[in-house]
């Protein structure tokens, strides 16, 4: 079985990525300051293949090293901490702050509850 994509199928999953980024970028701003968005390795522009952060359980399924492959982008990102802050306040779903939804919850337990 090839493992190359035919061209409709990138078409299509950049569609999906460049979608959810902008879904993304529009929750933030309801809540407030982004600015910290500009300067993320996911951020649009950067070439960076963001398919994993909102990966479904199919895709990671067929494709295992999609989470770590994601998570690897988020290694060296300068605003890691204001995203995860943001993901955690926001109750966001995929991959945010190096964290996976699961990853980030166990982040939340940990962290005392603001008066």
């Amino acid at each position: 079985m090839s493992t190359t994509k035919s061209k409709a199928a990138v078409r299509a999953g950049a569609r999906r990525c460049v979608s959810a980024c902008l879904h993304r970028q529009a929750r933030l701003v309801n809540r407030g300051d982004i600015s910290w968005h500009t300067q993320a390795a996911c951020r649009p522009g950067t070439g960076v293949d963001i398919s994993g952060f909102f990966a479904t359980t199919r895709q990671i399924q067929k494709d295992p090293a999609l989470v770590k492959r994601t998570l690897a982008i988020c290694d060296g990102c300068p605003v890691r901490e204001a995203c995860l802050h943001a993901a955690i306040s926001g109750n966001e779903y995929g991959i945010w702050g190096g964290k996976t939804e699961r990853s980030r919850r166990k982040v939340a337990r940990s962290q005392p509850a603001a008066n």
